[in-house]
């Protein structure tokens, strides 16, 4: 996560790594850590780098890759554990074909199943905050889609409270549709979730 301390520090380097170094001793760089960080990363990146374009067309120029038709608010959800930490990926689409995307750290010890549940109710709170009504949720994670639909019986006892809390959130939307794809259909919020997962949060800050 912090490859340029990595170069500075290492006491011994090899073949590119070396060579990378010493192109760099040349400049007068100081390595300092970030010390806030916020979930949201890739929001805020778009945001601050915004592309200017006719009617907002060019903000989301690969739409194509996640085989979206407009007509009703859509979302993609996906999770990330791993060695680096735990994240969550969200994709909202508006019915006027708005993107707004998601990177969350989970700043605690979960399992794949509990950070897809994690996301799921997170962007289905998202909706509700705005209001909307009818949704339609896409995720590759067959067992939280299923025991949403309420088509799997819930075994785990950690994964009750969070199919429970789903359900009585779901109550507030007059219609939702489930739908399972493919883990290649779902690499936009995946990689989302990657990033979220690779933040460092410094200990005593919650963002």
């Amino acid at each position: 996560m912090d490859p340029l301390k990595y170069l500075f520090v290492k006491i011994s380097l090899s073949g590119r790594l070396s060579r990378w170094l010493i192109l760099l001793v040349e400049f007068d760089l100081k390595y300092v850590a970030r010390k806030t960080i916020k979930g949201s990363v890739v929001l805020d990146f778009c945001a601050e780098n915004p592309i200017e374009g006719e009617n907002g067309k060019e903000d989301f120029p690969d739409e194509d890759i996640l085989n979206v038709e407009l007509g009703a608010y859509k979302m993609y959800f996906d999770e990330a554990v791993n060695r680096f930490g735990n994240g969550i990926g969200i994709l909202l689409i508006t019915l006027e074909g708005s993107h707004i995307p998601l990177a969350i750290k989970l700043n605690f010890e979960v399992t794949n199943n509990m950070a897809n549940y994690e996301a799921c109710i997170t962007e289905m709170e998202a909706f509700r905050e705005l209001g909307v009504k009818e949704v339609e949720v896409f995720g590759d994670s067959t067992l939280v889609i299923a025991q949403a639909q309420k088509l799997w019986k819930v075994k785990e006892e950690h994964l009750k409270p969070y199919q429970q809390y789903l359900e009585d959130l779901t109550k507030t939307f007059d219609k939702i549709m489930y739908t399972i794809i493919p883990r290649a259909q779902n690499q936009f919020v995946d990689a989302l979730a990657t990033l979220a997962s690779m933040v460092e949060i410094p200990k005593g800050v919650w963002t």
